[in-house]
């Protein structure tokens, strides 16, 4: 994703700040995409890694939760 993860925007990592409607709007994002894994994808997904790590942000700051983890 062109904005990286979450753990490197809240580090400064990509060397952009976030203002707070943009945290809250990408916490909703990922909240939204944990319950449709957990409540209505046909079989339910129980991801069970969630971290900074595994949400990932697209050009426009929404949040995209990644299934599967490259690290640990």
């Amino acid at each position: 994703m062109c904005n990286g993860n979450l753990r490197e925007c809240l580090d400064g990592v990509l060397g952009k700040n976030l203002d707070w409607a943009t945290r809250v709007a990408i916490a909703l994002g990922a909240a939204k995409g944990l319950e449709y894994l957990h409540e209505a994808a046909a079989p339910k997904i129980l991801h069970r890694d969630v971290k900074s790590t595994n949400i990932l942000l697209d050009e426009n700051w929404r949040a995209k939760v990644r299934l599967y983890s490259t690290s640990s």
